[in-house]
């Protein structure tokens, strides 16, 4: 019986968002998906070959990403998680590889990728209360969480999450 109940909570847990305290070093390069779960060989090459199309920024503080975003009146889309983090390693292969979904991001947001364990990520983590891999959340020019989700979405998801965003952002000029 105790065997079952650690099996159902274990696997609870990896089918949940990702936590922990691994390191990730996160970069605009980072587009190869060697990290990924175990795949097949040839699945592994098909990844090598996708390429992020989100303009992820690379900049160290998020102060440095709110001074673009007053300059071109956009939210910042900000994803905080982790390379050891599978759902958040499967946004990367399969969201952020996404031709549409980048195009309406790119054009409405500032993307920016954040590990959530180096460098900024800790305060990051606590300012806006992150407690599972991946967060996705819209910050608006002045540095506020206006939406959030605690959890990795599909690509047509994320469509609708954005839609969200700019809508919320259009009712905030009126």
């Amino acid at each position: 019986m105790k065997k079952a109940i650690f099996t159902v909570i274990g696997l609870s847990l990896i089918l949940c968002a990702c936590t922990g305290s691994k390191k990730l070093k996160v970069d605009k390069e980072e587009t190869t998906h060697e990290n990924l779960p175990d795949k097949k060989q040839e699945d592994t090459e098909v990844l090598k070959e996708k390429k992020l199309l989100f303009d992820f920024v690379n900049a160290p503080l998020l102060s440095d990403i709110l001074v673009l975003a007053k300059e071109q009146h956009k939210w910042i889309y900000m994803d905080v998680g982790a390379k050891w983090c599978i759902p958040c390693q499967l946004m990367k292969r399969d969201v952020y590889t996404h031709p549409s979904t980048a195009d309406f991001f790119n054009e409405h947001f500032i993307p920016y990728l954040v590990d959530g364990e180096s460098n900024e990520g800790p305060d990051l983590r606590l300012i806006f209360d992150i407690n599972s891999y991946p967060t996705l959340l819209f910050i608006d020019e002045n540095g506020r969480a206006m939406l959030k989700i605690e959890s990795a979405l599909s690509a047509s998801a994320l469509m609708e999450f954005g839609q969200s965003a700019v809508e919320k952002k259009a009712n905030e000029r009126k």
